[in-house]
């Protein structure tokens, strides 16, 4: 793929979203890497859908990485849950 498309892999004649959890994530989310399925093969609808899930993802790593700064468990705990939501719902969507 092209660099206009850097979360795009292609699986056999589908397009798939994917994108790396950063190292410093890996722990708190589990595994190296997210992806799903955007069941097309049309590379000009799986851009605009691959951009909203890694904007998604990306605020989720964001929060997470905010939450690692503060020194609350609970506050940790809950945007943990908070950003596994979002990617659920990255990997749910369509």
């Amino acid at each position: 793929m092209s660099n206009l498309s850097p979360y795009l892999q292609r699986r056999g004649s589908n397009l798939n979203f994917r994108i790396a959890i950063p190292a410093d994530l890996r722990a708190f989310l589990g595994g190296r890497e997210i992806t799903k399925t955007l069941r097309t093969a049309d590379k000009q609808a799986a851009v605009p859908a691959a951009l909203e899930h890694a904007a998604r993802i990306k605020r989720a790593y964001a929060d997470l990485r905010a939450a690692m700064a503060t020194p609350d468990p609970d506050k940790l705990k809950e945007v943990l849950r908070a950003a596994k939501v979002k990617i659920m719902l990255a990997d749910r969507d369509d």
